[in-house]
């Protein structure tokens, strides 16, 4: 058996686990507070995750073209990523929860 394909299917499938866990966490947060307040929180939660593991694995630090780069797609992409999950929060927050609920979004492929 190639173990390189069964290590892709288990971190295909962990990948959609932490997804879906978090889109329906993030659907029962929705419940409690302001979406918007769950949007913010979650985006601050993922930046200090990450820097806390970039230093915890003493990742060098990016050049600055680099920096520049991303930067320059996370303003493009956040106009779309944002208002996307706010959507969706708004959306969760209003109906019940499904256990295929975070996954139906994924499955329609982008026009």
């Amino acid at each position: 058996m190639n173990t390189h394909l069964f290590a892709t299917a288990i971190f295909g499938l962990a990948a959609s686990l932490c997804w879906g866990s978090g889109d329906f966490s993030g659907g029962l947060a929705s419940r409690r507070a302001y979406t918007g307040s769950v949007v913010l929180t979650d985006y601050a939660v993922g930046f200090i995750l990450l820097v806390t593991l970039a230093l915890i694995w003493k990742e060098p630090a990016p050049a600055p073209a680099d920096l520049l780069w991303g930067w320059l797609a996370g303003v493009a992409g956040a106009r779309f990523i944002s208002v996307g999950v706010l959507l969706m929060l708004m959306w969760l927050r209003r109906k019940p929860l499904l256990p295929g609920m975070a996954v139906a979004p994924h499955a329609v492929p982008p026009p």
